[in-house]
C-alpha cells in the first residue's frame, strides 16, 4: 500500500523501493494507493497544469519497475479539492501489477468508488488501525492476508452494528447520487450538479 509524499525527492525514494521489490520478487505482486502523481498529461482537470517532467519521471518509475496499471473501473478522477466553480479533479490513486499478476489473475480490476461511497463511520479508522496493529505470524504476505481477513470480519461487525437498516433506507438516495456523480464525470464544471 502506498501513501506517497508530494515532495519529489521522497517519491524518488519510493521508486527505488519499488524497484527493489521488483528485482527481488519472482511471483505476482501488486502495489496500490495514493501515489500523489499523474501518469498522463490528462490526469488533471483545472488547477495548475500537470508538469511534463513529473509525469515522465513517474512513467519512468512505473516502467522501470515492470509495472502495468491494473485495469480501472469506476471514477476516472480519484481526488478533488471539493470547491464549487473552478473545481480541480486529479487521478493520483493507482493500482499497478507486474506481468506475473496479469498472467495468473487477468480478470482483476481496480474499482474506484464514487466519493460518497468512501465516506465512513467515525469508528471506521479505529477498527482499521486496531486490526492492522495486531501481530500476525508467518511471512510478510501471509501476515497481510491474515490482517485483511480480520479486517473484513471486523468491518462486517461494524456494519451489522450501525448500518443494518440504513442500507434499505438510503438505496434511493444512493442511486440518485451515483447518477449525479456520473453526470459530473462528463461535465465536472456544472455548478448545479456540484451543488
Amino acid at each position: 500500500m502506498v501513501y506517497a509524499n508530494n515532495v519529489k525527492e521522497d517519491r524518488r525514494a519510493l521508486c527505488h523501493y519499488l524497484n527493489d521489490i521488483n528485482s527481488s520478487c519472482n511471483g505476482p505482486w501488486i502495489t496500490m494507493g495514493d501515489f500523489n502523481a499523474a501518469v498522463n498529461m490528462d490526469d488533471r482537470i483545472e488547477g495548475n497544469p500537470v508538469i511534463v517532467n513529473k509525469v515522465m519521471e513517474f512513467q519512468d518509475c512505473v516502467e522501470s519497475c515492470g509495472l502495468l496499471e491494473l485495469p480501472p473501473k469506476g471514477r476516472g478522477y480519484t481526488w478533488s479539492d471539493s470547491h464549487r466553480g473552478q473545481r480541480v479533479l486529479s487521478k493520483i490513486d493507482w493500482s499497478f501489477i507486474n506481468n506475473e499478476w496479469l498472467l495468473q489473475m487477468p480478470a482483476y480490476t481496480a474499482n474506484y468508488m464514487p466519493a460518497a461511497s468512501v465516506e465512513t463511520h467515525p469508528k471506521f479508522l479505529e477498527v482499521v488501525t486496531t486490526t492492522w496493529q495486531n501481530v500476525e505470524t508467518g511471512c510478510a504476505m501471509l501476515q497481510v492476508v491474515k490482517k485483511l481477513k480480520s479486517l473484513k470480519r471486523n468491518l462486517k461487525e461494524l456494519n451489522k452494528q450501525y448500518f443494518r437498516n440504513s442500507l434499505t433506507e438510503v438505496e434511493e438516495d444512493r442511486t440518485k447520487l451515483e447518477q449525479i456523480q456520473k453526470a459530473l464525470q462528463a461535465n465536472s464544471m456544472d455548478q448545479n450538479l456540484q451543488a
